[in-house]
């Protein structure tokens, strides 16, 4: 049986590459509203110091609008460690970026809320969740004249197991900036 994450990320990631590419500017002079929109799907999840109890492919995806530069609104769906669906909604930080060789690194922190009670019994301080992140991209990802190539990247986000005896995770996402 297909899990509903799986056809989530298949979809989103589908439209995505089948966009053609975008204009940059809306006719007032700003961002567009797709071009602040970047899709996230994981594909691969890590846990340490345990991993053999966890689901290390945690298929969904998670949609970012940022707000400037450095702050974004997430929200998004998918299976997590735990093999349960897991809704979530909430911001992400990224306060600095280094752009070095034609990639654009930015590191940042996520924060957010467990909107479904997929993490329930499983998360410290729940209905809270929180992450480090660090994107990885063209530096000409946000230019008007940016290829698919240029629009893709890389996130890794590592997710502290809060003590206890609990496992941390990194994950790794493909994303795409619409």
């Amino acid at each position: 049986m297909t899990r509903p994450g799986t056809w989530i990320a298949a979809t989103l990631m589908a439209l995505v590459l089948g966009m053609p590419a975008r204009a940059q500017e809306s006719a007032s002079g700003g961002l567009s509203f797709a071009s602040r929109l970047t899709l996230a799907v994981p594909f691969y999840s890590l846990h340490f110091p345990r991993d053999g109890d966890f689901n290390d492919h945690n298929w969904g995806g998670m949609l970012f609008y940022a707000l400037d530069d450095h702050v974004a609104l997430a929200g998004g769906d998918f299976i997590n460690s735990y093999r349960r669906n897991t809704a979530v909604a909430g911001a992400s930080v990224t306060p600095w970026t280094l752009d070095l060789a034609g990639l654009s690194i930015k590191p940042g922190l996520l924060a957010g809320f467990d909107l479904n009670g997929g993490y329930r019994k499983h998360d410290p301080v729940e209905p809270l969740l929180a992450a480090g992140t660090v994107a990885i991209g063209s530096d000409r990802s946000a230019t008007p004249d940016a290829t698919l190539l240029d629009r893709l990247g890389l996130m890794i986000t590592v997710i502290p197991g809060f003590g206890g005896g609990r496992s941390n995770a990194l994950n790794l996402a493909l994303t795409a900036r619409l």
